[in-house]
């Protein structure tokens, strides 16, 4: 993500040659890249949780795991690849700002979901039964998951 708002903030002065706005589809598609960084962030953390053995592991698990993180590493390409030729006709404050709000709503996730869900699971004690009852806590939320659930599925993209 650093990355990508760097470049989209480097361009900033071409503002001045009237590059066109972002359309809907770019814009969402720069908020999905911070939602799409925390979910390979979190499935990368229960793996290393895994691997010492902080957390349940079993072969479904892994392979679960191992998918997600496939999926969401191939949909993190799947943005970049669309983004990137659109930082020097677009711009980029509009960029900037659906990556800043994608990164505000990972900021909740990470900073407030966590409180809430953790007390609502706690009873669960199997690490499939956690991440079910997580996820299910982290869908009832619906200030924060109605613009990341558009995340989930990126067929609204072009290509």
């Amino acid at each position: 993500m650093e990355r990508l708002l760097i470049l989209i903030l480097s361009t900033l002065p071409a503002i001045a040659l009237a590059q066109r706005l972002p359309t809907d589809i770019e814009l969402r598609a720069s908020y999905c890249v911070p939602v799409i960084k925390y979910r390979i962030e979190v499935v990368t953390n229960l793996v290393q949780r895994m691997d010492t053995g902080q957390s349940a592991s079993t072969p479904e698990l892994r392979k679960v795991a191992s998918e997600l993180l496939a999926e969401f590493n191939d949909k993190l390409q799947r943005l970049h690849n669309y983004l990137l030729p659109k930082v020097e006709i677009v711009d980029p404050a509009g960029l900037a700002l659906a990556i800043n709000r994608g990164a505000e709503d990972v900021k909740y996730s990470k900073e407030v979901l966590p409180g809430i869900c953790s007390e609502k699971c706690k009873e669960h004690k199997e690490a499939q039964a956690i991440l079910s009852c997580a996820y299910a806590c982290g869908q009832e939320d619906e200030r924060n998951m109605r613009q990341q659930r558009q995340c989930s599925d990126l067929n609204w993209l072009p290509f």
